[in-house]
C-alpha cells in the first residue's frame, strides 16, 4: 500500500500564510469600536497675554507639603509644563525638591479624582456635586455637633480662617490639624521654654556646630529645602579648611538621609533623645562651659540636671559617656551652636520633653536670638491654625473613631 505525500512549496506556503493573516486582520477591523473624533483647535485669537510658542512664567507657592516654598511655573498655551524654584523667595532661595518638581504629575495624573465619589454597596462610584453636597449637608444637620470632627493638614493664612469660620457656623468646635512631620511638639516646647507659641527658625547656614536629636531635617520636617540650602552654606564656609567649616553630629535610632550626611553619627535607643540632651547640658554646667549670660541661673540648673549624669544616661541611650563629653565640649566652644530636635525625636509621646531638652541646650550656650543659632520669626498677621494635634491626641482620636463615638468626620489631606 502506497501513501501519497503532499508537498507544500515555499512560495505556496507564504501565500497561505498571508491569506490567513489578512483574514484575521479583517475580522479584527470589524470589531474595532468607533472612536470619538477630536479636533485640534489652534489659538487663532489667543487670550490676552498669551503668545503661541512663547512661555509665560507665574509665581506661586508649592503645596506638595506644608513648607510653602516659592515656585515659578512655566506655561505654554495656558498649560503648566515645568516647575522651578523662585530665586526671590526667602524660604527656598530658588531651590525646589523632587516633590515640588513632581507637582505636574499630580496635576496631570490620569488617575486623579476629578469628581465627587460616594460609597454605594461597598464600592466608590461617581456622583454629581449637587448630590454630594446635599448628602453631606443632611449628615451634618442630623449629627450631634459634639460628634462631628474636621481633621486636615496644618493650615496657615486665609484658608485656615475659612475652615474655622465654616465649622463655627454649624457649632462644631472639633476642628483639628495634624501632620506626622509637623512641629506641634516643638511649638509646645517653645511656649514652655520661651513663651513663643510657634516654630523657631534655625540659622544653620551661619552655625559652626549642630547637634541633631532625631531630626531628619535634610529630608522632611518643617522645611527640608530651606535646611538643605542652609546646610550647604554651612559646609561651604571657609571651604577647604576642615577645622573651621560647620560640623554636624547626629543622634537617632536608625540611619536617615541627614544621618548619612553627618560628620558624626551615633545610633541610640528609641525615646532617649531628650535624655541625651540633658546629659550634655549637665556636662556643660559641671564643666563651667555655659554662656556668661546664664551665670545667675546655674545653681538652679545644677539641681535640675543633677540626675542626668553622663554614665547613667549613656547606658540608657546605648552610647558611651566619652561621646557625650566630646559632643558637649564641641557644642559649648564652637561659638555658634544649634541643637535641633525633630522627626522621630518629636513624633512620639515624649516629643515635647525631647524638644524642651534641646531648648535647654540652646539656652545654656547662648544660641537663642544669635546669628548662627536659634531665631524667632515674627508671627503672621493672619495667624495659624489652632488645635494642632500631637501624637498622643491623634491616638486618642483614633480610638474614639474606632469605638463609634464620631458621627461625621471631615478628612482633608491628612493621611
Amino acid at each position: 500500500m502506497s501513501v501519497k505525500k503532499n508537498k507544500i512549496e515555499r512560495r505556496n506556503f507564504l501565500k497561505y500564510l498571508g491569506a490567513v493573516a489578512l483574514g484575521s486582520g479583517f475580522k479584527n477591523l470589524l470589531t474595532i469600536k468607533k472612536r470619538n473624533v477630536e479636533h485640534l483647535i489652534p489659538f487663532v485669537i489667543p487670550p490676552k497675554g498669551v503668545i503661541p510658542g512663547v512661555p509665560n512664567w507665574y509665581a506661586s507657592v508649592c503645596r506638595q507639603c506644608s513648607s510653602g516654598c516659592g515656585i515659578s511655573v512655566k506655561t505654554r498655551e495656558l498649560r503648566a509644563i515645568k516647575v522651578e524654584g523662585n530665586d526671590n523667595h526667602p524660604v527656598n532661595k530658588g531651590k525646589v525638591c523632587v516633590r515640588g518638581q513632581a507637582g505636574l504629575q499630580v496635576l496631570y495624573n490620569p488617575d486623579r479624582v476629578k469628581n465627587p465619589m460616594m460609597r454605594i454597596n461597598g464600592k466608590l462610584q461617581k456622583t454629581t456635586w449637587s448630590k454630594a453636597i446635599n448628602h453631606v449637608a443632611d449628615k451634618l444637620k442630623a449629627a450631634d455637633k459634639d460628634k462631628v470632627i474636621y481633621l486636615g493638614e496644618p493650615q496657615r493664612g486665609s484658608l485656615g480662617i475659612l475652615i474655622n469660620d465654616f465649622f463655627s457656623k454649624f457649632g462644631v468646635n472639633n476642628v483639628y490639624y495634624h501632620d506626622y512631620f509637623d512641629d506641634k511638639a516643638s511649638e509646645s516646647a517653645n511656649n514652655k521654654s520661651f513663651g513663643y507659641n510657634a516654630t523657631k527658625d534655625y540659622d544653620i547656614g551661619n552655625a559652626k556646630y549642630v547637634i541633631s536629636l532625631g531630626a531628619n531635617f535634610l529630608q522632611n520636617g518643617a522645611n527640608p529645602v530651606k535646611h538643605s540650602v542652609s546646610f550647604g552654606e554651612m559646609r561651604d564656609r571657609n571651604s577647604g579648611n576642615e577645622d573651621h567649616r560647620g560640623w554636624l553630629t547626629q543622634f537617632e535610632p536608625r540611619m536617615t538621609i541627614t544621618g548619612a550626611t553627618a560628620d558624626d553619627w551615633h545610633p541610640i535607643k528609641p525615646h532617649t533623645e531628650g535624655l541625651i540632651a540633658l546629659a550634655i547640658a549637665n556636662i556643660i554646667v559641671e564643666k563651667g562651659w555655659y554662656d556668661k549670660a546664664v551665670e545667675g541661673e546655674i545653681k538652679g540648673w545644677e539641681d535640675t540636671l543633677a540626675k542626668n549624669d553622663a554614665q547613667s544616661i549613656a547606658k540608657k541611650a546605648g552610647v558611651t559617656a566619652l561621646v557625650l563629653e566630646e559632643v558637649a565640649e564641641k557644642f559649648a566652644h564652637s561659638g555658634s551652636s544649634i541643637a535641633i530636635c525633630g522627626g522621630s525625636g518629636t513624633a512620639q509621646e515624649s516629643g515635647v520633653f525631647n524638644a524642651t531638652a534641646a531648648n535647654i541646650l540652646n539656652h545654656l550656650v547662648g544660641s537663642v536670638g544669635k546669628k548662627g543659632g536659634v531665631r524667632f520669626p515674627a508671627p503672621s498677621d493672619l495667624g495659624v491654625a489652632t488645635q494642632v494635634m500631637n501624637y498622643k491626641q491623634m491616638k486618642d482620636l483614633s480610638k474614639k473613631m474606632g469605638d463609634g463615638n464620631i458621627d461625621v468626620a471631615f478628612i482633608h489631606n491628612a493621611d
